[in-house]
């Protein structure tokens, strides 16, 4: 999850023990880590409705966010069936969901993201 920690402004803090991470953006939080009952890593990312209803048709690691608002929210399940490539895009779009929520001033601070 250290590819979380590179966007500006990320922030990581662990409110629900040393197992779960969350990531924030000046306080907004934007993606959550844990554990699904059967060991495998769990991403929160926060996601517009109606895209994380197409992710959820198109890979069966996507499903509606563990303890979240499930419109709003997906959890991914680390099973494989996420290429990598499309993970990145997800924690990307997330970041950047999470950014079009702060006042103008945050967002011009941490603008561009980075390459990764």
């Amino acid at each position: 999850m250290t590819h979380i920690n590179r966007f500006p402004g990320a922030e990581e803090e662990f409110p629900f023990g040393p197992q779960n991470a969350v990531f924030k953006i000046h306080g907004k939080m934007f993606a959550a880590v844990g554990e699904t009952q059967d060991g495998k890593v769990r991403l929160n990312l926060t996601c517009e409705p109606e895209l994380a209803k197409t992710l959820r048709a198109s890979y069966e690691g996507v499903v509606p966010g563990y303890h979240m608002d499930k419109r709003h929210w997906d959890s991914v399940i680390f099973d494989g069936s996420v290429p990598p490539g499309a993970l990145k895009q997800r924690v990307e779009h997330s970041h950047q969901k999470g950014m079009s929520c702060l006042p103008k001033k945050f967002r011009q601070k941490w603008q561009p993201i980075p390459a990764c």
